[in-house]
Protein backbone atom coordinates (compact mmCIF):
# COMPACT_ATOMS: atom_id res chain seq x y z
CA UNK A 1 0.00 0.00 0.00
CA UNK A 2 1.49 3.44 -1.05
CA UNK A 3 1.72 5.62 2.03
CA UNK A 4 1.98 9.33 2.44
CA UNK A 5 3.25 11.20 5.54
CA UNK A 6 5.39 14.08 6.41
CA UNK A 7 8.55 14.17 8.51
CA UNK A 8 10.37 16.85 10.26
CA UNK A 9 13.44 17.86 13.20
CA UNK A 10 15.72 15.53 14.75
CA UNK A 11 15.51 13.55 17.81
CA UNK A 12 13.74 10.82 19.54
CA UNK A 13 10.16 10.29 17.33
CA UNK A 14 7.25 11.48 17.97
CA UNK A 15 4.13 10.13 15.47
CA UNK A 16 1.08 12.29 15.26
CA UNK A 17 -1.85 10.72 14.05
CA UNK A 18 -4.70 12.91 12.77
CA UNK A 19 -8.83 12.45 13.26
CA UNK A 20 -11.63 12.48 10.98
CA UNK A 21 -11.86 14.27 8.22
CA UNK A 22 -8.45 15.56 8.38
CA UNK A 23 -5.14 14.66 7.48
CA UNK A 24 -1.09 15.45 8.47
CA UNK A 25 -2.04 18.95 8.02
CA UNK A 26 -4.48 19.25 10.56
CA UNK A 27 -0.84 19.25 12.44
CA UNK A 28 0.31 21.87 10.54
CA UNK A 29 0.97 24.53 13.58
CA UNK A 30 2.41 21.45 15.94
CA UNK A 31 4.79 20.25 13.66
CA UNK A 32 7.16 23.10 13.39
CA UNK A 33 7.13 23.92 17.09
CA UNK A 34 7.79 19.67 17.96
CA UNK A 35 10.81 19.99 15.22
CA UNK A 36 12.71 21.78 17.89
CA UNK A 37 13.09 18.57 19.96
CA UNK A 38 11.98 15.61 18.29
CA UNK A 39 11.75 13.47 14.82
CA UNK A 40 8.13 14.17 13.91
CA UNK A 41 5.90 11.82 11.49
CA UNK A 42 2.62 12.89 10.88
CA UNK A 43 1.40 10.13 8.45
CA UNK A 44 -1.94 10.23 6.37
CA UNK A 45 -4.31 7.42 7.69
CA UNK A 46 -5.17 4.66 5.48
CA UNK A 47 -7.81 5.92 3.23
CA UNK A 48 -7.25 9.93 3.99
CA UNK A 49 -5.18 12.26 2.31
CA UNK A 50 -2.63 11.30 -0.72
CA UNK A 51 -1.97 7.38 1.44
CA UNK A 52 -3.86 5.04 -0.73
CA UNK A 53 -7.60 4.12 -0.25
CA UNK A 54 -7.82 0.72 -0.71
CA UNK A 55 -11.18 -0.99 -0.65
CA UNK A 56 -10.66 -2.96 3.11
CA UNK A 57 -8.89 -3.06 6.06
CA UNK A 58 -10.21 0.10 7.78
CA UNK A 59 -10.18 -1.83 11.22
CA UNK A 60 -8.29 -0.39 13.97
CA UNK A 61 -5.99 -3.84 13.99
CA UNK A 62 -4.96 -3.43 10.34
CA UNK A 63 -4.42 0.51 11.16
CA UNK A 64 -2.20 -0.86 14.04
CA UNK A 65 -0.43 -3.47 12.28
CA UNK A 66 0.17 -1.32 9.35
CA UNK A 67 1.78 1.21 11.93
CA UNK A 68 4.15 -1.63 13.55
CA UNK A 69 7.19 -1.11 11.99
CA UNK A 70 7.09 2.47 13.23
CA UNK A 71 6.33 1.61 16.79
CA UNK A 72 9.02 3.34 19.25
CA UNK A 73 8.93 7.04 20.17
CA UNK A 74 5.98 8.65 21.77
CA UNK A 75 2.38 8.61 19.66
CA UNK A 76 -0.17 11.40 19.90
CA UNK A 77 -3.46 11.33 18.73
CA UNK A 78 -6.65 13.89 18.00
CA UNK A 79 -9.97 12.68 17.37
CA UNK A 80 -10.49 9.15 16.10
CA UNK A 81 -6.56 9.16 15.40
CA UNK A 82 -5.84 7.20 18.83
CA UNK A 83 -8.40 4.74 17.74
CA UNK A 84 -5.93 1.92 16.67
CA UNK A 85 -3.32 2.76 19.58
CA UNK A 86 -4.66 0.74 22.10
CA UNK A 87 -4.30 -2.32 19.22
CA UNK A 88 -0.34 -1.24 19.07
CA UNK A 89 0.14 -3.19 22.11
CA UNK A 90 -0.79 -6.25 20.50
CA UNK A 91 1.17 -5.39 17.40
CA UNK A 92 5.11 -6.69 17.23
CA UNK A 93 7.11 -4.64 18.83
CA UNK A 94 4.28 -3.00 20.91
CA UNK A 95 4.16 0.23 21.62
CA UNK A 96 4.49 1.12 25.55
CA UNK A 97 0.79 1.97 26.34
CA UNK A 98 1.91 5.09 28.64
CA UNK A 99 3.91 6.36 25.65
CA UNK A 100 0.04 7.47 24.23
CA UNK A 101 -1.06 10.89 24.06
CA UNK A 102 -4.27 11.40 23.02
CA UNK A 103 -7.28 14.44 23.72
CA UNK A 104 -9.80 11.60 23.27
CA UNK A 105 -11.15 8.83 26.40
CA UNK A 106 -9.64 5.50 25.68
CA UNK A 107 -12.43 2.75 26.02
CA UNK A 108 -11.61 1.39 29.95
CA UNK A 109 -8.69 3.84 30.25
CA UNK A 110 -10.20 7.26 30.77
CA UNK A 111 -8.72 10.60 29.61
CA UNK A 112 -4.92 10.40 28.85
CA UNK A 113 -2.87 13.03 28.67
CA UNK A 114 0.86 12.00 28.51
CA UNK A 115 3.44 14.72 28.24
CA UNK A 116 5.46 14.17 24.98
CA UNK A 117 8.51 12.75 25.86
CA UNK A 118 7.72 11.27 28.94
CA UNK A 119 8.91 7.62 29.44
Amino acid sequence: MNRHWVTAGQGPPVYLLHGFPETWYGWRKQIPVLAERFTVIAPDLRGYGDTEKPASGYDKRTIAEANSGNSSGTWAGADCGPGPLPCQGNAAPPVPPDNVGTHRPQPGRGQTNTPLGSP
